[in-house]
């Protein structure tokens, strides 16, 4: 199976291409709705462009958060991604990740 060369990355999730500006609101978002986000990288490898991380985001939801209202509570999620780099530039991104805890748990 043959894939054309992506200029930007894409997401998995959003299955569109992403801009630099685009990357930079998602995060902008993130850290408004969890200003004590932290991100947390566990293992690395890298094999000539791709790079895959293994990561831990945690923080507490204390506003907006991808559509989610604010919980007041702590979080923790896990997730792994891969990023083809390309002459210093990003060029392919794919992700998986748990999903948000919702609030009103157990």
């Amino acid at each position: 199976m043959s894939r054309s060369r992506r200029t930007v990355p894409a997401s998995c999730a959003a299955a569109s291409a992403a801009t630099r500006e685009d990357w930079r609101r998602k995060w902008a978002a993130m850290r408004a709705g969890c200003p004590d986000l932290e991100v947390i990288t566990e293992q690395s490898v890298e094999s000539g462009e791709w790079v895959a991380n293994r990561y831990t985001i945690r923080g507490t939801h204390t506003g907006d958060l991808f559509g989610v209202a604010a919980t007041g509570e702590r979080f923790e999620i896990t997730g792994i991604d891969m990023v083809r780099v390309v002459d210093g530039l990003l060029v392919e991104h794919w992700a998986c990740a748990a999903p948000l805890p919702s609030g009103g748990g157990e």
